[in-house]
C-alpha cells in the first residue's frame, strides 16, 4: 500500500524502471535460454502488475473514486485509516495537527500499521478523519457508497475493487 506522496513517486519511478528492463528483456529475448527468459519475464510483470495497482489504488483515493472500505478484521484498521486520510487529502501533519500532536507520531503509526496506538487514540483518529461504522462496512462523511463501474475508473482500477469484494473482506465496527 503506498501511504503518502513520497512513496507514490518512489513507486512511479519504479514502475517505469521495471517497463523499461523488461523492454529491454524482450531485447535480448534471443540470447536467452527459454525457461530463464520466462521466469525473469514472468516476475517482472508480476511486479509491474502489482505496483500499478498500488499507484492506480492510491489515484482512485485522490480522485474520490472510493467511498467506504470493507474489511476482515481488526489487523486491518491501519488500512482503513491510511487509505481515508489519502482520500480526504490529508497529510500526516494536517492530521497530527488536528490532534494536537507531533507529526512524527503519525508517521510512527502508519510505518507500524497503527500498533502502538490505544484505543482511544484510534477513536480520535477515526473522527478526525471523518469516518462512521456501519454495520459491516467503514463509511466516509459523504455517504455515496463504492463506485464498482464509474466512468473516469479504468478497467485495472475496476478489478482492484473486484479483486477487494471477491475476498469478502470485513471491517466490522458495529460495537463501536
Amino acid at each position: 500500500m503506498i501511504k503518502n506522496n513520497r512513496q507514490f513517486a518512489a513507486a512511479q519511478e519504479r514502475l517505469t524502471v521495471l517497463k523499461a528492463e523488461l523492454e529491454d528483456h524482450f531485447k535480448n529475448k534471443d540470447t536467452m535460454r527459454p525457461y530463464y527468459f520466462e521466469s525473469k519475464h514472468n516476475t517482472h510483470k508480476e511486479m509491474i502488475d502489482k505496483l500499478q495497482q498500488d499507484i492506480d489504488a492510491y489515484n482512485a483515493l485522490l480522485n474520490g473514486n472510493v467511498h467506504f472500505f470493507v474489511y476482515n478484521d481488526w489487523s486491518e484498521l491501519s488500512d482503513v485509516l491510511i487509505s481515508a486520510r489519502i482520500h480526504k487529502r490529508m497529510s500526516q501533519k494536517e492530521l497530527a495537527e488536528k490532534l494536537g500532536i507531533a507529526e512524527q507520531q503519525i508517521q510512527r503509526y502508519e510505518s507500524t500499521d497503527y500498533q502502538g496506538a490505544g484505543w482511544s487514540r484510534l477513536l480520535e483518529i477515526f473522527k478526525a478523519l471523518g469516518l462512521r461504522a456501519e454495520g459491516n462496512r467503514v463509511n466516509f462523511e459523504t455517504d455515496a457508497g463504492i463506485f464498482l463501474n464509474p466512468p473516469s475508473v479504468d478497467d485495472s482500477m475496476k478489478e482492484v475493487f473486484k479483486r477487494q469484494l471477491r475476498s469478502e473482506k470485513t471491517f466490522d465496527l458495529a460495537g463501536v
